[in-house]
């Protein structure tokens, strides 16, 4: 394996959990946002 190769499927992963942790995160951020406009 060359290591660009490795690299790149390295970033792919990163990205892609990166990905998975912002659909966690964004709805708890919208979620705080509605609630302090409310009170």
């Amino acid at each position: 394996m060359n290591i660009c190769y490795l690299n790149a499927t390295r970033l792919s992963f990163l990205n892609a959990q990166s990905a998975e942790r912002n659909l966690r995160i964004k709805p708890l951020l919208v979620i705080s946002i509605k609630l302090l406009l409310f009170v």
